[in-house]
């Protein structure tokens, strides 16, 4: 029990701190040649980072005292199944958001086609965490109703671990642009600092 315990703060954590990874990367990418971008980037951060501090204290204490963390065990307890769902259901929804932010700029690319595409697919890559996210939802009410969580929960551990993976994987394509490079040739539209990007309002070119 206390390793699930554990396991619920640190995947929630870990989830909020890839999510303000991706934040700043897009920041770093897109800020100097769209400002709707930064702004945009911006308040997701702050809400994000509210939010993460709002989602570990709910979780944390959902169940006092926090040794009764398992439903059928509990003295004191929110209705856990609701607060993951509220939960999961917010963190599926930023992630939309937080997704979809690079996507106007990446339209407006000043490049050949066939890298547009490539590049807009690699950043699309992000919403294949959102569908791992909602098959995690179908394990949920499995795990807060059991008996035995330790046997019960290995799926949803599994879709967990599968979804946080996939977010640090995608948050880090940044760094693996030179590999990329060298496996899609048509990924070599840079600069010296890595994704560089000339929108066709400004004509401006920002480094990432």
């Amino acid at each position: 029990m206390k390793a699930l315990y554990a396991s619920v703060i640190t995947y929630n954590l870990a989830n909020n701190v890839t999510k303000m990874s991706f934040l700043l990367q897009y920041r770093r990418i897109f800020g100097s040649s769209s400002p709707t971008a930064d702004c945009v980037c911006r308040w997701l951060f702050v809400f994000v980072l509210l939010w993460a501090v709002t989602q570990g204290i709910v979780l944390g204490l959902c169940c006092i005292p926090v040794t009764a963390f398992a439903p059928s065990m509990a003295d004191r307890c929110l209705d856990t199944l609701k607060v993951w769902y509220f939960s999961s259901s917010l963190n599926l929804v930023t992630d939309f958001a937080i997704f979809a932010v690079p996507l106007p700029c990446l339209y407006n690319l000043t490049m050949p086609r066939h890298q547009k595409i490539l590049v807009v697919s690699i950043f699309s890559l992000g919403f294949f965490t959102c569908i791992i996210s909602v098959i995690r939802f179908i394990y949920l009410p499995v795990t807060t109703s059991t008996k035995d969580p330790t046997w019960d929960n290995v799926e949803l551990s599994l879709w967990s671990a599968a979804e946080l993976n996939c977010g640090i994987i995608c948050a880090s394509l940044q760094t693996l642009r030179p590999l990329l490079a060298r496996c899609i040739p048509g990924l070599a539209y840079s600069g010296p600092h890595g994704w560089r990007v000339r929108t066709i309002s400004d004509g401006n070119t920002s480094g990432g």
